[in-house]
């Protein structure tokens, strides 16, 4: 069986993404404006591309499959880079600036906790019409998100819950 990059890579993809964190300085947070007119900033985050394209999936990356499709390249990128790991969250807010009053949006992350990441997972397993007795979750720290997606498609793809 094929090891999946978010295993195989964890030590890249985590210094990838703390690169972006303090480049951005996505703790406090940023605003979209202010990245827009940074060219500097987004130069590098596009010349982070070929690590990216190497260490993370991009199948659901936009800015990597089709940069000509994409307006801001660089954010579907940092979108991509922080999907499995944390939350890209962002609001809409007024910006004073020397021009006036300005629309944009600011981004900030969250990690993801780790009973949201195995939610979905547990809450289909435990309900009684999907419950297969031979078939269990392990509830340790050592059962992987492989194992449980695994379990899940089995749960899904008996006969018994066809009808």
């Amino acid at each position: 069986m094929r090891i999946s990059k978010t295993k195989k890579f964890a030590v890249e993809q985590y210094l990838i993404q703390q690169e972006l964190i303090s480049l951005l300085n996505l703790k406090e947070g940023f605003y979209l404006y202010d990245l827009d007119r940074d060219k500097k900033k987004q130069q590098q985050i596009l010349d982070m591309v070929p690590e990216i394209w190497k260490y993370f999936t991009h199948m659901n990356v936009t800015g990597l499959l089709y940069p000509e499709k994409c307006k801001r390249t660089w954010l579907s990128i940092i979108r991509g880079v922080f999907k499995n790991k944390y939350y890209l969250k962002y609001k809409a807010c007024r910006l004073l600036t020397n021009q006036g009053s300005i629309f944009t949006m600011k981004y900030h992350i969250e990690p993801i906790p780790k009973s949201d990441l195995t939610d979905s997972i547990s809450t289909s397993v435990s309900s009684d019409s999907l419950y297969d007795s031979s078939i269990e979750l392990e509830s340790s720290e050592k059962s992987t998100s492989l194992n449980k997606k695994i379990i899940k498609k089995q749960l899904c793809l008996t006969p018994k819950y066809l009808s």
